[in-house]
């Protein structure tokens, strides 16, 4: 059987930004005196118009769900974990929400220099050239790259220090190994008691109402399970097959009460199944 080092790699999507703000040692130091104050806070201006750069973030915002969709947490620095074997479809996927933001960043850029001038009238006494960058300049603040690298394997352990010292700290990284496990697994079980109990929730009120992506949202996972299910859990891909049966037509669902009632039991049933591995959640 494959290592895990073998079957997955990180991932992370680091992102460059400009925040369009800057700290005004002036102003603040002018509120201050004004309300006769000391150490009040910090004035943030505003360079130019927030709604310019939503476009730019609305990308960044697209990209950092998508990575966490389609990965699972590993560690505390915001690397995630994901199967090699989807490892050139994640980049293809990739491959659009950049090209979305290289295209957001220069249609930002071509309009630039007027809000520049547009600042100056806007801003007034505030404004001051020198907390604009040029273009040039701008350019490089904005990035968006895929960062990826290899997980260690535990077999290849080795460290210059005495015998007993390296046996302890093996065991240490060992325990540490097993707790990102444990997390990344969790993760996958959260997503499907989300969404499985969202419909039993739903369905299980004849007066609730509900739109299509209630059933969309299973297939979804579905799909995407086989891809998250890194340690080849025979219990997730059970699971995920008993999810199946939650497949039907929306439409049905609204007009027929009997199978309306039925699929919100299946659901709870899956719940319940799952109750296990779910120790801090309340399951419906």
């Amino acid at each position: 059987m494959k290592s895990l080092a073998e079957k997955c790699i990180l991932v992370n999507i680091r992102f460059g930004q400009w925040s369009g703000r800057m700290y005004d040692k002036k102003i603040s130091g002018e509120i201050e005196a004004l309300h006769n104050a000391s150490n009040a806070g910090k004035y943030s201006k505003s360079l130019i118009g927030e709604e310019y750069l939503k476009d730019i973030q609305s990308v960044v915002r697209a990209a950092r769900v998508f990575l966490r969709e389609q990965t699972l947490p590993w560690g505390d620095n915001n690397d995630r974990i994901l199967l090699s074997e989807y490892y050139l479809e994640f980049l293809k996927q990739f491959g659009q929400f950049k090209s979305q933001f290289d295209k957001e960043v220069q249609v930002f850029l071509t309009k630039y220099p007027e809000l520049v001038k547009k600042a100056e009238h806007r801003l007034k006494g505030m404004y001051r050239t020198s907390d604009y960058p040029t273009v040039i300049q701008l350019r490089k603040k904005f990035s968006i790259e895929v960062s990826c690298m290899n997980i260690s394997d535990l077999e290849d352990f080795r460290v210059k220090i005495n015998p007993m010292e390296a046996t302890r700290l093996k065991q240490r990284i060992e325990e540490e190994y097993a707790a990102r496990i444990a997390e990344a697994s969790q993760d996958i079980w959260d997503r499907i008691a989300e969404t499985v109990g969202h419909m039993a929730e739903r369905l299980s009120d004849p007066k609730n109402v509900f739109r299509d992506s209630l059933v969309d949202n299973v297939r979804h996972l579905i799909d995407l399970l086989p891809k998250l299910n890194f340690t080849d859990d025979r219990r997730i891909k059970q699971v995920a097959f008993n999810m199946r049966s939650l497949l039907v037509d929306p439409a049905e669902l609204r007009n027929d009460r009997t199978m309306r009632s039925q699929k919100a039991q299946q659901a709870r049933q899956i719940l319940e199944q799952i109750g296990a591995y779910l120790p801090d959640k309340a399951v419906a």
